[in-house]
């Protein structure tokens, strides 16, 4: 089970009567309990850059989990929690990076702002040496193993170097799950059904309930989204991107997440679908590596692997080692250098090249 734990500064200050020019009198008879609040610096440059970062954590927890109805938690399976940590622990060092950074610019972003609002005073600010307390980006483990054997993991490499001594407990546990589960079909759809114990009908009624039902995106939502969370370079980069895949791949797919749009250009060949990256409305470009594994020429490891040395020769993006076989991420705002631009679209030119080499034997 795991639980993200995230904070930063909210770059806001709540407003006083005085900035009304209300007297004490004048909020008692008018009954105000709040007054709003006032930015002391620019919020793209500040709390929406962590906001961003918090967002795309819980977004990849959600792709390899299922939600618990309490505490924000999240069940992973087992075998998913190697790919997770690897992916938190990349946006942990993206957010302490972003941290570092904001509080080398704050007395600049201050200024800048103060120049802009002469009226907020010195004393709105807090120190520097105080702000860096107020940033963090955790998560939480543990492994339940039943009802009364839930434990916290502070070892994870440990405990996950000593998973192969408990192959036949995994195993069995999935046949447990298995007798627990029904599974039914219809003609063109397939529900697995948990049998729980002890919940009453209105309690899986209420359950059900909380689940945020799929959204079919199209381009307009998707860079309406992407402007909001990110800013119009992010728009202007993601949409030379894919005017450029319009006629290098057969279509573009567009996602159906209940909270974050995403566009994959596609190559189709009879009942294939290759798909090399994915842009998501958060602002990040995912490599597909993972769905290569079973399709040609990229199903062969050296193959997977020189694909990310040339992706990793664009200007800012380095991609770990191990993932090859993942899909691993880097931001679209890395694209907007036109060096940066070139190196992708000759990597993605490339790509397209070997594949067709591959399935019709054209170079």
């Amino acid at each position: 089970m795991f639980v993200i734990r995230s904070s930063y500064w909210s770059c806001r200050i709540g407003n006083e009567p005085q900035d009304f020019h209300l007297s004490p009198h004048e909020v008692e008879s008018k009954a105000i309990a709040s007054f709003g609040s006032k930015e002391l610096v620019d919020p793209d440059k500040g709390r929406k850059v962590f906001q961003q970062i918090e967002r795309r954590a819980r977004h990849q927890l959600g792709r390899y989990s299922r939600p618990f109805p309490a505490a924000n938690a999240h069940f992973v399976p087992w075998d998913h929690v190697p790919e997770l940590i690897d992916q938190l622990q990349a946006l942990k060092a993206e957010f302490d990076q972003a941290v570092e950074d904001f509080l080398t610019q704050y007395p600049q972003l201050r200024a800048e702002w103060q120049s802009q609002h002469p009226d907020i005073p010195d004393m709105a600010y807090p120190a520097a040496w105080d702000l860096r307390k107020k940033f963090s980006l955790c998560w939480h483990m543990f492994k339940v193993a039943g009802a009364a054997n839930a434990m916290a993991i502070d070892d994870i490499q440990a405990e996950l170097a000593g998973q192969q001594v408990r192959a036949e407990q995994l195993a069995q546990m999935k046949q447990n799950l298995q007798a627990e589960c029904q599974q039914f079909a219809g003609e063109s759809l397939k529900t697995l059904v948990p049998r729980v114990l002890g919940q009453t009908a209105e309690a899986q009624r209420r359950k059900g309930s909380t689940s945020r039902p799929a959204r079919q995106w199209d381009e307009p939502s998707f860079f309406k989204s992407l402007e909001e969370q990110t800013g119009p370079e992010e728009v202007r980069v993601a949409r030379t991107v894919l005017d450029w895949a319009r006629s290098r791949f057969t279509r573009l797919s567009f996602g159906k997440g209940a909270v974050e749009g995403s566009i994959a250009p596609v190559l189709d060949h009879a009942d294939i679908a290759y798909v090399l990256f994915i842009l998501y409305s958060y602002g990040s470009v995912e490599m597909q590596f993972q769905h290569q594994l079973r399709k040609p020429p990229f199903d062969d490891a050296s193959k997977r692997r020189e694909l990310l040395n040339r992706l990793n020769n664009i200007p800012g993006v380095s991609l770990p080692a191990n993932s090859i076989d993942k899909r691993p991420s880097f931001r679209i705002k890395q694209l907007n250098s036109t060096e940066a631009l070139e190196v992708f679209f000759q990597v993605v030119e490339w790509y397209l090249s070997e594949v067709r080499k591959a399935l019709w034997g054209l170079e």
